[in-house]
C-alpha cells in the first residue's frame, strides 16, 4: 500500500523535530566558547588589577627607600656642617654655615614627616593588596571550576548531538525524496518547512487560515501550503495520534 501524504508529512515532522533539537544543542554548544571567554576575561581583569596594585606597592617601597637614603645623607651632611663650626675663621663664614645647618635640619624634618606619612600609606595599602590578592585567588578558582564545568558540558552536548544525528541519519532514507529535497532547501536557509496547524492558525506565521484550506489539509491527500509564509502545513491532530 502506497504511503499517504499524511504519513509522509508525519515522518517529515519527526525529522524536523530531530533537526530542531540538533539546532538547539548546536546553539548551546556555540555559546560555550563565549562563556569561556567571559570567565577568562573576568580572571584577567582581576589579575591586571592585582598586578597594578603590586606595582604601585613596589613603587611606594622604592620611594620609601629613596627618602630613607636621603634622610641618611642629610644626617651625614649635618654632621659635616657641625664639625666645620670649629674650622671657620670669620663671622660671615660662620653665619653661612649656620644657614646650611638650618636648611639641613628643615629638610630632615620634612623627610621624617614624609617618611612617617608614607609608612602609614604603605601599611594601609598592604591591606588593600591582601584583599586584591584574595579577590584574584577567588577569580582564578572560579575560572578553573567553571572551565572544567564548561568542558564537561561541551562533551555532554557533543554526545547528545551525535545521538540525534544518528537518529536523523537512520530516518533520512524513510523520507519521500521530493519532500525531503524541499525540506532541505528550507533548512539550508536556516528555517524549517513544516508548520503545525492547531485549529485554523498557521503555527509559524500565525495567519488565520481559510476554512477551505483547513478542510483540504485535514484530508491529507496533498501538500497544502500557507498563503502567507509558504510553509507546508501539517495537522496537529495527526501528530497527537502518535503521542
Amino acid at each position: 500500500m502506497a504511503e499517504t501524504v499524511k504519513d509522509k508529512l508525519k515522518r517529515l515532522y519527526e525529522l524536523q523535530t530531530i533537526d530542531e533539537r540538533i539546532r538547539e544543542l548546536q546553539t548551546k554548544f556555540r555559546g560555550i566558547p563565549i562563556r569561556e571567554k567571559q570567565i577568562e576575561e573576568e580572571r584577567d581583569r582581576a589579575k591586571a588589577s592585582l598586578e597594578e596594585k603590586r606595582n604601585r606597592y613596589k613603587e611606594m617601597l622604592k620611594l620609601q627607600g629613596r627618602k630613607n637614603l636621603e634622610l641618611e645623607e642629610q644626617g651625614e651632611k649635618l654632621n659635616r656642617y657641625k664639625a666645620q663650626r670649629f674650622q671657620v675663621k670669620t663671622n660671615e663664614a660662620f653665619a653661612a654655615l649656620e644657614r646650611e645647618i638650618e636648611a639641613t635640619l628643615k629638610r630632615r624634618a620634612e623627610l621624617e614627616e614624609e617618611i612617617l606619612e608614607l609608612m602609614i600609606s604603605i601599611d594601609s595599602f598592604s591591606e588593600e593588596l591582601k584583599e586584591e590578592e584574595e579577590r584574584y585567588r577567588r577569580a582564578e578558582e572560579k575560572y578553573r571550576r567553571n572551565a572544567e564545568e564548561l568542558k564537561k558540558a561541551a562533551e555532554k552536548l557533543k554526545s547528545k548531538m551525535q545521538t540525534w544525528i544518528d537518529k536523523r541519519n537512520a530516518l533520512i532514507p524513510k523520507i519521500d525524496p521530493d519532500i525531503l529535497r524541499r525540506y532541505e532547501e528550507w533548512r539550508r536557509k536556516g528555517d524549517f518547512m513544516l508548520s503545525v496547524v492547531d485549529g485554523n492558525v498557521c503555527g509559524r506565521c500565525f495567519l488565520a487560515l481559510p476554512p477551505q484550506t483547513v478542510a483540504e489539509l485535514r484530508k491529507g491527500e496533498r501538500l497544502i501550503t500557507c498563503n502567507s509564509c509558504g510553509r507546508v502545513l501539517i495537522w496537529k491532530g495527526w501528530i497527537d495520534e502518535d503521542a
